[in-house]
């Protein structure tokens, strides 16, 4: 026997209201993409983007999935959260602020553009990341 399809909430107008505001901003982007063509250059957008969901799939997706798994595995569940929490944080700020790290766009005839050390500061972060996990997972295992 087939078991009954889960019913589906019914979208109320809050749901058509984003919906429309959406595709309101995606259109306009999308004008703007193809009538500022010379200097937003849409092939080269789509290849970007079609790339990117190449990667995202074959690559930061799995590897998503596997840490997700491994911390399953390895951590208590009283931790699993933080760290998760942890690791989502560091990565995202990582993949965000690489670019900076790098240097990508830094011109000697203009001190001001990317002027601060970013990957001191990068560090800086993501030890506050971690150590508000060591306090959050502190907090949990005292609570028991």
């Amino acid at each position: 026997m087939i078991p009954p399809r889960a019913q589906l909430p019914v979208p109320n107008r809050w749901f058509w209201f984003g919906l429309l505001a959406g595709l309101g901003f995606i259109a306009t982007g999308v004008r703007g993409l193809l009538h500022d063509h010379t200097a937003t250059q849409p092939d080269d957008l789509v290849k970007w983007l079609l790339g990117a969901g190449v990667v995202h799939d074959a690559v930061i997706a799995p590897l998503v999935v596997a840490l997700t798994w491994l911390t399953g595995l390895a951590l208590p569940v009283r931790v699993r959260a933080p760290v998760r929490l942890g690791l989502i944080a560091t990565a995202m700020l990582t993949v965000l602020t690489w670019p900076l790290v790098q240097g990508w766009g830094r011109r000697p005839a203009n001190p001001s553009a990317l002027p601060l050390d970013y990957g001191r500061n990068l560090v800086a972060v993501v030890a506050a990341i971690w150590l508000g996990v060591f306090v959050s997972i502190t907090v949990r295992m005292r609570r028991r």
